[in-house]
């Protein structure tokens, strides 16, 4: 590699390479990876609090998973209930246009599906498509 101008002004016989100065070890050397490594180990030491803390967020954490679940496993139940209720409401539907047609209050040619639509969205309080 080439020495800039102000390398050779300097006497710098070999360029710092930039990505490790902030990392110097304590006699201003650049680090090695034995140093390196023992300053990150050092850094991965707990302290006894640092620890109760840890076990605290993870008791609160595992007790909002716990809470999460069940509130998962409520609107799984709600939502069962409402499929199961849209099912009765379109069976009841069609027992209520049977019962229509057998006495003549529905004209022929009609839209059965649209009837049936109809009814089933008055049952059951959605919003359905129509």
């Amino acid at each position: 590699m080439k020495k800039s101008r102000l390398q050779e002004l300097a006497g710098i016989k070999k360029p710092l390479n930039e990505g490790y100065a902030w990392e110097r070890d304590e006699n201003g050397a650049l680090p090695t990876l034995a140093s390196s490594t023992a300053r990150h180990a050092a850094n991965e030491n707990v302290t006894d609090s640092e620890e109760d803390k840890l076990d605290q967020i993870s008791k609160e954490l595992n007790k909002a998973s716990k809470m999460h679940k069940g509130q998962s496993e409520k609107i799984a139940n709600l939502v069962k209930e409402a499929v199961m209720s849209t099912v009765e409401a379109e069976n009841m539907a069609v027992e209520i246009l049977n019962q229509f047609m057998d006495n003549g209050i529905v004209e022929q040619g009609f839209d059965e599906e649209l009837a049936t639509e109809l009814i089933v969205l008055t049952l059951t309080g959605g919003p359905g498509e129509i």
